[in-house]
């Protein structure tokens, strides 16, 4: 007797996989960016005045061809932000890909473009937000009309 056998089951693995089956990293999306706007490594050194190399970085989430690590973030938001895209976004997206993490001294809160609860100078109390702000008193303030001379002027003005 000829033995029927079992069907294999076909896993989730097995399966052809389409393309929204796979996660594009950020470097990618990028460089299909860059391509959709018709422009080389170059193109965006001269535009951005970034190092062709720091946004060949980027693309590759290679953190270790910047020089100075304190300004990842801002090449990575810039390069976004000239691609259209979302720069926070791409700047979490790169962190995660390149196991990068803020620099030392600096909160997460800093490092972001948004801030979220936006206030005013004036909240802060700072005086040059006044235009009306004055740095000496009215009544002592110089002016040509009156007979007080600035110390520094005092060699060379009678007073």
């Amino acid at each position: 007797m000829i033995g029927w056998r079992s069907k294999p089951s076909t896993e989730e693995i097995d399966k052809p996989k389409g393309f929204d089956d796979f996660e594009l990293r950020l470097g990618d999306l990028m460089r299909g960016e860059r391509a959709t706007l018709g422009k080389s490594l170059l193109d965006v050194q001269r535009e951005l005045k970034i190092k062709a190399t720091y946004i060949a970085a980027i693309e590759n989430a290679d953190v270790s061809a910047f020089e100075t690590q304190g300004f990842v973030a801002g090449y990575v938001r810039s390069y976004a932000r000239y691609l259209g895209m979302d720069p926070d976004w791409a700047f979490r997206k790169f962190c995660h890909e390149a196991n990068f993490t803020v620099a030392h001294g600096m909160s997460a809160a800093a490092s972001s473009a948004t801030i979220t609860a936006k206030r005013s100078v004036q909240d802060f109390g700072d005086p040059l937000a006044n235009p009306n702000a004055t740095f000496i008193p009215r009544s002592e303030a110089y002016s040509p009309a009156s007979n007080r001379v600035p110390s520094a002027l005092s060699w060379c003005w009678p007073s």
